[in-house]
């Protein structure tokens, strides 16, 4: 008996714990058209997570490319971090961190890195580079 409560509380608290997390990624994604904004505006510090042969391919503008190093990244000293990126690197409270990838995928694993190294506003745009093509054609 103790077992089966037990199991069906970890059972209840895994899906409890999902759907929070779940909900607070749904709560840091950037559409479409806030992204157009942002960038409109120089608003963003948005990072592209695929690699540099996909980068190569095409970019969306004024994105700069950390390709799937993003823990490394911003672990780095603010000096290397501009020496490497030729930007100044984000302050963890910065809600204008926005990080992207083709589809969206690697972006939610870099937005989770983010938030465990404490950029707690960072967010990213779910749509990815797969979306900005689609509605505004290739970009180089």
């Amino acid at each position: 008996m103790f077992i089966v409560q037990s199991r069906s509380l970890f059972m209840v608290t895994a899906k409890f714990t999902y759907n929070t997390l779940c909900r607070h990624i749904a709560a840091k994604v950037v559409s479409y058209e806030e992204l157009k904004q942002m960038i409109a505006n120089h608003n963003i510090q948005l990072y592209d997570v695929r690699q540099p042969e996909e980068v190569a391919e095409g970019r969306i503008p004024t994105s700069v490319n950390i390709p799937c190093q993003v823990e490394t990244a911003l672990k780095m000293d603010a000096g290397t971090f501009q020496e490497t990126y030729q930007l100044q690197k984000p302050k963890r409270d910065d809600p204008n961190i926005v990080f992207q990838c083709r589809s969206g995928v690697r972006s939610a694993t870099a937005l989770e890195t983010a938030w465990n190294l404490g950029y707690s506003k960072a967010r990213h745009y779910k749509g990815g580079y797969i979306e900005w093509v689609e509605r505004e054609g290739h970009c180089k």
